[in-house]
């Protein structure tokens, strides 16, 4: 396949081209800055790099005016540092894929991947939480990415087009730069001693090998599916058991402490539409904690 992948030259965009580079598909990857050495970083005959941004239309047209695409895997997103980025927000996450669809449509690509978030489920929602559940997003990234997807589905339904909405829960791994799963590893390798809220508190989360391999799933079953909405988590699991298991991994004398323990919400996606479709089997969090820390020391 001729596959353009927005975002290509962030945390999941980089994995995700040299998966499918190596799977022998022809990649366009899109990206507003190409950072340093990405050609050494995807080192790929079959991969070649587009400065465009999905806010401008006009520079997203050579991607498609030249290439014959046959499926988009849309990546790239704004993540607001506060309310005076909300417009920023809106203007990449709402705006940029419309931008994005309508060279879908006009170009003609017959298949879409939109890696959307947990964030579109209420934090109250009850867990474990299925797909079919109304959206009560609880942030203004949340309420982007739902407006997002609806976009998706409108073109998907109207012009035919397979659509896979992928609402990845938290993803970790070496080259991520904040989250839960980080921070502890950091601390844990500095012997600080890791502070936990809530001891029972469970968080869902995606190793970057599970949410590559749930792209890729997608990218498999797409000429079968009209149009689905498919969880893509990985391990649900208490912060407290996660701080452990990190501490122990790490051999480090840190400690587990429950500090100004708060009454929040579990937050677990329910992974059996996953597992129906693609058959997804995650990896185990034991070997996906040790892989990240040896990679981070």
């Amino acid at each position: 396949m001729n596959i353009v992948v927005t975002g290509c030259s962030g945390f999941v965009g980089i994995p995700l081209c040299r998966e499918l580079t190596e799977r022998g598909h022809r990649v366009f990857g899109v990206a507003r800055n190409k950072i340093d050495n990405l050609d050494k970083i995807i080192d790929a005959d079959n991969f070649s790099f587009y400065k465009a941004d999905i806010t401008h239309s006009k520079s997203l047209k050579n991607v498609f005016i030249h290439n014959q695409i046959d499926c988009v895997i849309h990546l790239a997103a704004y993540i607001p540092k506060g309310k005076h980025s909300y417009r920023q927000c809106a203007i990449v996450n709402y705006e940029g894929v419309f931008n994005l669809l309508e060279m879908v449509r006009i170009y003609g690509v017959p298949n879409l991947i939109f890696a959307s978030t947990q964030m579109v489920y209420s934090r109250k929602s009850d867990s474990p939480i299925m797909e079919s559940i109304s959206l009560r997003p609880d942030t203004f990234y949340g309420l982007s990415k739902k407006q997002g997807e609806e976009l998706f589905e409108y073109y998907a339904l109207n012009h035919n087009v397979h659509t896979f909405i992928l609402r990845f829960s938290g993803i970790y791994g070496k080259g991520k730069e904040t989250g839960v799963v980080q921070n502890f590893i950091n601390q844990a390798l500095l012997g600080q001693d890791l502070i936990i809220n809530q001891k029972n508190k469970i968080k869902d989360i995606v190793y970057i090998k599970d949410a590559v391999k749930l792209t890729i799933n997608a990218l498999e079953n797409i000429e079968n599916t009209s149009f689905a909405t498919v969880n893509a988590g990985g391990t649900s699991i208490s912060l407290y058991h996660l701080a452990k298991k990190i501490i122990s991994l790490t051999g480090s004398c840190s400690n587990a402490i429950i500090k100004n323990e708060k009454l929040m919400e579990d937050f677990q996606l329910s992974m059996n539409k996953a597992k129906n479709m693609f058959r997804h089997r995650p990896m185990k969090v034991d070997d996906c904690l040790a892989e990240m820390i040896n990679l981070m020391r």
